[in-house]
């Protein structure tokens, strides 16, 4: 033991996210070195792991441990952060309900043992989180789903906190469902990212919305309206399937109106810094994106010093980059691609040879895209307006950053 005592804190450090909570206090009972070492930085953030089955019984262990030696002695008082990594399976029937370990955490919480600071909740994936199942109502028709249990118990904590006492951060593949469940409180979210899966069929005369569409587009509006807080937004976009008939004109009333209040909803986000629209290489949603229509533009808030665009736009999109000034942007991405010529989902101007002529960005510190679709070596290459990146440089002394990384300084 002796040896291991003078073990270099960093080394220990990096053993660390090898394990999980359960693990980590068997190591930290080992000595008094590695306790006195371990025990407020490990337990600054509370990490619910991803289990894709409920075969760990690493919770119930750990609730045995808390039972044994006590909170106090283990440091749950110095949690400042819940992470929440896929609720459905991190509330399993036996990890929750037979380990009492929620209750023991919620307990801490809610006496003030334990001064939570922030959780991060993240619903993404194939559970499609919070999606309940028949099983969990009751005969009063009440849900028991263990994960809701838990996040209305947090939310009644939330209510009494400033956003300097208490933070939220959320990402969902199921936003409709989760304003359902009333489990967040908005008026402290933070952070938030919005998985969509659109699907485009159009009836014979009638615009390429579905009913899924319409409850995105009635529900955004009203959740945004609530986050006055929020200062970093993703919509993330797949595709689920559309009709040859494509999808329709962006002037149609009933989805100019919805877009409209959309729009007004991210305008209206005052402390709003990042907002990234698409899906980058990291998501596991499908490369095939649109955003509503391709014809539609985000304008993010004059706030924002970061914006990033993905996905499917139209030659419309492009008029529409080109004269907006994104006022306070420091760094814009872009990671687009342009609607097929053979494709009928065009709605400007179709054209392989499009140039913009002028931009009405200035103050950029750095621009990201694809420099390689300006390569004189492949002309073939349109998927972007031909000037854009002339078009930047004359307006902006800004770093052009190729989305492999490599970066070019300014002119």
């Amino acid at each position: 033991m002796a040896t291991l005592s003078l073990l270099p804190v960093e080394l220990i450090y990096c053993v660390i996210p090898y394990l999980d909570e359960c693990e980590i206090v068997y190591f930290m009972r080992t000595s008094k070195h590695f306790y006195s070492v371990l025990r407020r930085r490990v337990w600054s953030t509370f990490t619910f792991h991803e289990y894709w089955r409920d075969a760990s019984n690493y919770l119930a262990i750990l609730a045995d441990l808390t039972r044994e030696v006590g909170a106090d002695v283990l440091g749950y008082h110095h949690i400042k952060k819940i992470e929440v990594l896929t609720p459905r399976n991190s509330f399993g029937e036996s990890q929750s309900r037979r380990s009492g370990f929620h209750d023991i955490l919620l307990d801490l919480i809610e006496s003030g043992k334990t001064d939570l600071r922030e959780i991060y909740i993240r619903g993404n994936g194939t559970n499609r989180w919070p999606q309940i199942r028949d099983d969990e109502y009751d005969h009063t028709g009440k849900c028991n789903s263990p994960s809701l249990v838990f996040f209305r118990r947090i939310k009644e904590y939330a209510q009494s906190k400033s956003i300097r006492e208490f933070s939220m951060n959320i990402a969902t593949s199921n936003i409709l469902s989760l304003v359902e469940v009333d489990v967040v409180e908005l008026r402290l979210l933070t952070k938030l990212s919005v998985c969509m899966t659109l699907y485009f069929k159009q009836p014979q005369g009638q615009s390429a919305h579905t009913n899924q569409d319409d409850k995105y587009l009635a529900t955004l509006p009203g959740v945004l309206n609530q986050t006055v807080e929020l200062r970093e937004l993703r919509f993330r976009v797949d595709i689920g399937s559309y009709t040859e008939e494509g999808l329709g004109s962006i002037h149609d009333p009933k989805l100019a109106e919805s877009l409209e209040k959309l729009q007004t909803a991210i305008g209206n986000l005052k402390r709003l810094r990042v907002l990234k629209i698409g899906n980058d290489e990291s998501t596991d949603c499908t490369s095939e994106q649109i955003f509503f229509h391709p014809s539609f533009f985000m304008i993010p808030p004059e706030t924002c010093e970061v914006v990033e665009y993905y996905g499917t736009v139209s030659v419309a999109w492009w008029w529409k980059f080109a004269s907006h000034p994104f006022s306070g942007v420091r760094r814009l991405k872009l990671n687009v691609a342009p609607m097929g010529l053979e494709s009928r989902w065009w709605v400007g101007g179709d054209s392989v040879d499009l140039r913009l002529h002028s931009v009405a960005v200035t103050g950029l510190k750095e621009f990201v895209v694809d420099a390689r679709e300006f390569s004189e070596t492949n002309p073939d290459r349109h998927k972007y307006p031909r000037d854009l990146i002339d078009c930047i440089k004359r307006k902006n002394n800004c770093s052009i950053i190729e989305l492999t990384g490599i970066v070019k300084g300014p002119r």
